[in-house]
């Protein structure tokens, strides 16, 4: 999935390729059947970071095009089923989409798909994934600055103003640990109630950018 260089996706890969090596990761950016695992045929992921311990596949995309990606879901599935590997989903910011009311059902109906299909990780991370995205749009329509602030920090600004409960504001705080989490493979699987529990909070989020609109 080679990105032309001007694209935020591509400087993101850069970073994230820096980051690996300096933590002695062996770092690839493989190309459809060329190298890769036979557990990955058919996919070209965006990097592959490996050390003796640790074996990771990551991959970038703009946060509006995570809904409906289930190429992103079928990749995840693979790769957890396979001992010392991991997957890590990086955003990059994009068209906040998700933001209006069919945005949102459909993130809801893949993320509860994948969780019929037993993979609950991937589903939490697809609802995460959401989640940060509505946070900024909520954020930015109340005047917050969006541009270097992280999710967390943005929630707490929320929270702080008001705008969000006290209740949704610790949803986010376990959720956003749950994420962390499972980046790192050193999560169990989270509940189907840990997943209904951040949707519904994503859907206040949702109501209130509407209000605010």
């Amino acid at each position: 999935m080679m990105k032309p260089s001007a694209l935020p996706e591509e400087r993101k890969l850069q970073a994230l390729a820096r980051r690996y090596r300096r933590q002695g990761y062996r770092v690839t950016r493989p190309r459809r059947g060329s190298g890769l695992p036979a557990f990955l045929e058919g996919f070209a992921p965006d990097l592959i970071a490996e050390t003796d311990g640790d074996r990771v596949v990551i991959e970038v995309k703009r946060s509006d095009l995570v809904p409906g990606a289930n190429d992103l879901v079928q990749l995840a599935e693979r790769i957890s089923r396979e001992p010392g590997w991991r997957f890590e989903l990086v955003t990059v910011p994009g068209v906040q989409e998700v933001s209006s009311p069919g945005g949102f059902d459909q993130v809801a109906r893949q993320v509860r798909a994948t969780m019929r299909a037993g993979f609950y990780g991937p589903a939490f991370l697809l609802a995460w994934i959401s989640t940060e995205t509505l946070i900024h749009d909520l954020a930015e329509r109340h005047g917050l600055g969006v541009r270097r602030s992280e999710p967390a920090e943005l929630a707490r600004e929320l929270f702080s103003a008001g705008v969000i409960e006290r209740e949704e504001f610790e949803v986010l705080g376990r959720g956003r640990a749950v994420r962390n989490a499972i980046a790192h493979g050193s999560a169990e699987e989270p509940s189907d109630e840990e997943v209904e529990r951040l949707l519904a909070v994503a859907q206040s989020l949702g109501r209130e950018i509407a209000a605010a609109a």
